[in-house]
């Protein structure tokens, strides 16, 4: 091979590690500052991403990516619950529509 293309090939190489590393490094990066804020799914997200590029680093972030899915699950079901919350929530005319009736008018 040719001196210029081995430099070629190399200098290739190189900035295909370093963007590499550069994505692994913004993805722990956004976990990293998800988790801090308590984004827990956007963590969850960065984290797996991470993590199918580094597989081998999975023992590392064990407990804090099940923290996350933990606390990703619980907001996800309370935002579920809030919404069905807010869609049975009953209003003051919707009352007698609703089987509420005042006393004494029954019929």
């Amino acid at each position: 091979m040719d001196p210029e293309d081995e430099a070629l090939a190399q200098a290739l190489v190189e900035t295909q590690a370093a963007q590499r590393q550069a994505k692994l490094d913004g993805l722990l990066a956004k976990a990293d500052s998800a988790f801090k804020v308590e984004n827990w799914s956007e963590a969850v997200t960065a984290w797996e991403a991470y993590l199918e590029e580094e597989p081998e680093e999975v023992e590392k972030f064990t407990d804090r990516l099940s923290h996350a899915q933990k606390y990703a699950q619980i907001s996800a079901d309370y935002v579920e619950a809030q919404e069905y919350l807010h869609k049975k929530q009953i209003r003051p005319g919707d009352r007698q529509a609703a089987g509420h009736h005042r006393p004494g008018s029954y019929l």
